[in-house]
Parts: structure tokens; C-alpha cells; sequence
């Protein structure tokens, strides 16, 4: 990895030329070099990345168990990057605590009208519940099953959190009854089968 982000944008060339035109590239707004001496030697690698409730400013990264905020509105143009060294300042934030491992999972949800962010380490049964705007960590939840295996990934509807596990999908009712176990659905994946994505249409 060459331990870059890039905010892309659409360039209209009737912009550039003052003529009427249909045609449209990508080009790179903003091009912010990750400050990778802060990532130890073996987790130099980006693993999964998202941006809260569609924010266009804050991304979520995680390079190997830790997890940054990365505020784009507070990163140089290509322009100012160019003419200014000290380009960190102010963008990017590690959080606290660190997992015990990598970070396999970042996902984005509501918790009591608050935007949150649901993390997962590899060979973990615990998600971390994240405050979105803050950064803190608000709650640890290990919820699943002693048989069911580790976390590899979740998501979550208004009714329900569907947990995928190296063994099992667990969808797990949210509100008040999220916690009795008898009220947790437990279904078994095909033998030898893997997931590492989820998405889900409706509740139901």
C-alpha cells in the first residue's frame, strides 16, 4: 500500500474549456499521505474503511487493530499540499482502546438516535460500540452464543443485527430483548462455507 487517501471528483471538461460539453473524468481533490510511523510494522495495511451515515468528510480506517478518523474538510486541496509540508495537523485521529486484533469489520448504526460505529477484531465475539462524532467508545457487547464461533462480520436493520460468525448467522433482536438469549436466532452455515459481507434489504 502506498499509504494514500484520495478524495476523487467529477471534473466536467466544459469547466476547463468553457464549452458545452457531455464528457466527465475523475480527478483527485485531495491526495493526504496516511502517517504510517504510527502503525506498527505489522499491521501496515489498510484492512476496511468506511464513511458514517454517507458523511463526505470523516472516514473510519482501520490498519490492523487500530482504528483512525481520518477528517477530510481538514486536509489540503492538491494545491495546498503542495505548498505546505506539515499536511497531519488536525486530520487525522487514532482512537482508544485498541483490539486485541485486527479489525475486521467496521460498520456504521443507530443507537439511541445517535450515529455509531460497530467494530470487530478477528477471533473476537465482541463489537465495539463506537460514537461516530466523538470517537468514543460507548459499549462493548458479547452477545453471541459460546458455540457460534468469532465475529467476522454484522449489519444492522431497524428490527434486527445480523451477525455472521465463522460457523454461524445469528440475527439478534435490537431494543430492550437483545439480550435473552431465547430470543436470539441461531442458523448454522453450509460446511466449509465462509462470509466476510453482509447486506440486507428489508427486516423480515
Amino acid at each position: 500500500s502506498d499509504f494514500k487517501l484520495r478524495q476523487w471528483d467529477i471534473h466536467k471538461t466544459a469547466t476547463a474549456v468553457g464549452l458545452r460539453s457531455d464528457k466527465k473524468s475523475l480527478q483527485v481533490l485531495r491526495s493526504y499521505d496516511l502517517p504510517v510511523d504510527r502503525i506498527d510494522n505489522r499491521f501496515r495495511m489498510i484492512t476496511t474503511m468506511i464513511s458514517p451515515h454517507a458523511s463526505n468528510q470523516r472516514i473510519w480506517m482501520a490498519f490492523g487493530n487500530q482504528i483512525a478518523v481520518v477528517d477530510l474538510s481538514k486536509a489540503l486541496t492538491m494545491k495546498e499540499s503542495s505548498q505546505q509540508k506539515d499536511q497531519h495537523s488536525g486530520t487525522v485521529h487514532f482512537l482508544k482502546p485498541l483490539h486485541d486484533n485486527v479489525v475486521l469489520s467496521l460498520v456504521w448504526t443507530c443507537e439511541k438516535d445517535r450515529t455509531c460505529v460497530l467494530s470487530t477484531a478477528r477471533d473476537s465475539k465482541e463489537l465495539w460500540v463506537w460514537n461516530a462524532e466523538t470517537g468514543e467508545r460507548l459499549s462493548v457487547l458479547n452477545t453471541i452464543p459460546e458455540e457460534a464461533g468469532a465475529i467476522l462480520c454484522c449489519i444492522d436493520t431497524d428490527m434486527f443485527r445480523w451477525v455472521a460468525t465463522s460457523t454461524h448467522i445469528i440475527r439478534i433482536p435490537r431494543g430492550n430483548n437483545n439480550q435473552n438469549e431465547n430470543n436470539i436466532e441461531i442458523i448454522p452455515l453450509p460446511s466449509r462455507s465462509e462470509m466476510y459481507s453482509m447486506a440486507v434489504r428489508s427486516d423480515g
